[in-house]
């Protein structure tokens, strides 16, 4: 995992790996900034496990990660699949195989995270 500056600027790597997360989950493939989701003045980052079991074989996970401010040490994060958003999962989805900064795409203030297609 990334150590970030308040510049976010990556500053050192850190090693990061929530409970659950299998060596084969390819934890970490993909990373993106997501924003500050819970206003506490430091970004949330998007980190992927494409090959997450959760649902069936490589069916795919997002963790959602929350930074603490200023230090930018992590607070708490939140594992994000289809299985947990109660919609049918198929072996082999590989949910989250990217991730990509959040937009504005309706124009209401409000960041949209959003998938390659």
């Amino acid at each position: 995992m990334l150590q970030l500056n308040t510049d976010l600027v990556v500053d050192s790597v850190v090693s990061f790996v929530p409970d659950g997360v299998s060596p084969g989950d390819l934890f970490g493939h993909d990373i993106a900034l997501a924003g500050d989701w819970d206003g506490n003045g430091a970004p949330e980052l998007l980190v992927t496990a494409s090959y997450d079991d959760t649902g069936g074989t490589d069916a795919g996970s997002v963790w959602v990660v929350f930074l603490h401010p200023g230090t930018h040490r992590v607070k708490q994060s939140i594992k994000l699949n289809r299985a947990a958003a109660g919609l049918d999962t198929t072996s082999g989805d590989r949910f989250g195989v990217s991730a990509t900064r959040p937009i504005n795409s309706a124009g209401d203030g409000a960041q949209e995270t959003r998938r390659p297609l």
